[in-house]
């Protein structure tokens, strides 16, 4: 495989994807688009790209677009799938948290989180709104300790840290 080939690159994008380096995937990415910009390969890694820099609507729109060139791309199927369903769990926990319905949120959440464990920045919101969750049925401990995991995933998210420190500080 000729390292200035199509399957070579997309082998090589997809790599940095699965190592956590998104931003420079996707950089690969647009360089391989110049070339190629019909490439239903290409496009499906952009979008894919898009879902692990939690643009999760443009990758929605992405996967689609790809969809309608090419109905039948097996792993742009199941891409959109993923991301849709992470969207309507995180949109169904989000609302019963507004409705204090916590047991429900709590059950969203932890559903969602089982869709992709690549998906840090996801997972690091998702952890977090589920230590709210978890925090208001008395499940202080598990609380504490999905923020904990949320800030092992993003150590930038500072929603997890401040609520990891109003709540050891309350107990």
């Amino acid at each position: 495989m000729a390292p200035g080939s199509l399957d070579y690159n997309l082998k090589k994008v997809d790599l940095l994807i699965r190592l956590k380096r998104v931003s420079e995937a996707k950089r690969h990415v647009e360089a391989i688009l110049r070339a190629h910009p019909a490439s239903v390969e290409v496009l499906y890694y952009r979008g894919l790209c898009l879902f692990y820099l939690d643009h999760l609507d443009k990758a929605v729109s992405h996967f689609q677009h790809v969809l309608r060139l090419h109905p039948d791309h097996t792993e742009t199927q199941q891409s959109f799938k993923r991301c849709k369903t992470l969207l309507r769990l995180k949109d169904e926990g989000n609302r019963y948290i507004h409705e204090r319905r916590y047991s429900k949120a709590y059950e969203a959440y932890t559903d969602a989180l089982t869709i992709d464990p690549l998906h840090d920045a996801m997972n690091a919101k998702l952890l977090c709104n589920r230590a709210c969750a978890g925090y208001n049925l008395g499940k202080y401990e598990t609380a504490l300790e999905d923020c904990n995991q949320a800030i092992a995933l993003d150590p930038s998210y500072v929603r997890a840290h401040l609520r990891r420190a109003k709540w050891t500080t309350d107990l």
